[in-house]
């Protein structure tokens, strides 16, 4: 079996950030590699949960609006609405990078 995901985008919120948590929240935006039938890119959200030296990592370094990339593995809840299954998935990262970063 494999669980693998890698997102690159721009961050567009990261209120749960706080110095010090052993965990954060983040949403990054990533466009669609097409464009709709109007000619409008689209984007699509995602949810992000960090743990540990991540999300230290993110709260230090990343504001909204920077591009991050971000490899980890989705999980799955399943949530029952008038007896109809609604499934969410959300990433959980697992390794963090900035490209907006230069590194000497």
């Amino acid at each position: 079996m494999f669980n693998t995901c890698i997102l690159v985008g721009r961050i567009i919120d990261d209120s749960s950030s706080e110095e010090g948590k052993a965990m954060t929240h983040v949403i990054i935006e990533t466009d669609r590699p097409f464009r709709e039938a109007t000619g409008k890119m689209e984007s699509d959200r995602f949810y992000v949960s960090l743990w540990k030296g991540a999300a230290q990592q993110c709260h230090e370094l990343c504001h909204p609006g920077d591009i991050v990339a971000i490899r980890g593995r989705m999980i799955s809840k399943v949530e029952m609405k008038d007896n109809v299954p609604f499934y969410t998935c959300q990433l959980v990262g697992e390794n963090v990078s900035f490209p907006h970063r230069v590194m000497n």
